[in-house]
């Protein structure tokens, strides 16, 4: 079975992150340079957070601990994370194993599935589907978040890794 959702752009995604990512040094991911930008350890958090939620509206079991939901969950910030957390590499590889798993997910997932109603609590009416908010956690919300990313490196000044 061909899968429901785009996985070209998907895989495209997961490796935008780790180009994103492989830029910032281990030590720098809890500085903040401005209140209003998330440092680099809340935003792998987040997305892994986000896409563990994908991956259970899919059909399949969360890999991420309870605790990322008060870490790294909507309105959560850098005072909210306990001084020891995994590294930027642990993260990652957390995250790389949730995106394998999505990607078998959406080949095993049902037409019907993806059209029940959304459960979440966000965007329920403008993404009325499992499919609609599944794709934004892919793909909209995700790019949002390494959009982010984007002017915390040029804040930091870092290399330029987002090209468009």
């Amino acid at each position: 079975m061909s899968s429901p959702i785009n996985t070209t752009l998907f895989r495209y995604m997961m490796g935008l992150t780790q180009k994103v990512f492989a830029e910032i040094p281990e030590e720098q991911t809890r500085t903040q340079p401005t209140p209003a930008i998330n440092p680099p350890i809340w935003v792998i958090g987040h997305l892994c957070m986000a896409w563990d939620g994908a991956l259970a509206l899919l059909g399949g079991t969360k890999l991420c601990p309870q605790e990322y939901t008060q870490w790294f969950g909507p309105g959560s910030n850098l005072a909210d994370m306990p001084k020891e957390l995994p590294s930027k590499k642990e993260m990652l590889a957390q995250l790389s194993q949730i995106s394998e798993m999505i990607l078998t997910a959406l080949n095993e997932v049902s037409p019907q599935r993806l059209e029940k109603p959304n459960p979440s609590r966000f965007f329920n009416k403008e993404l009325p589907t499992v499919r609609d908010f599944v794709e934004n956690l892919l793909f909209s919300h995700h790019a949002l978040h390494l959009g982010q990313l984007s002017i915390w490196c040029k804040l930091m000044n870092l290399p330029k890794v987002i090209n468009f």
